[in-house]
C-alpha cells in the first residue's frame, strides 16, 4: 500500500489521514497515532525534498 500526503498548510501535513504538525520546535509529530515505519519513511523524504526546494525558502 502506497503512502498519501497531503500538504494543509505550512505546518500542518495529512499522512494516510493522520495529521502531523510540526511543534514549536521545529519537530515534526503526530499526536494522536502513531505513523507505520513506511509511513514515518515518506514522511522523512516529503520533508526533506520540502526543505530542500529552492522556492520556498524564506532567506
Amino acid at each position: 500500500m502506497g503512502v498519501q500526503i497531503e500538504e494543509i498548510s505550512g505546518n500542518r501535513l495529512e499522512v494516510n489521514g493522520k495529521l502531523v504538525l510540526k511543534n514549536i520546535d521545529g519537530q515534526w509529530v503526530c499526536p494522536s497515532e502513531n505513523l507505520t515505519p513506511a509511513e514515518e519513511r515518506a514522511l522523512y523524504e516529503y520533508i526533506r525534498s520540502i526543505e530542500l526546494d529552492l522556492s520556498r525558502r524564506k532567506n
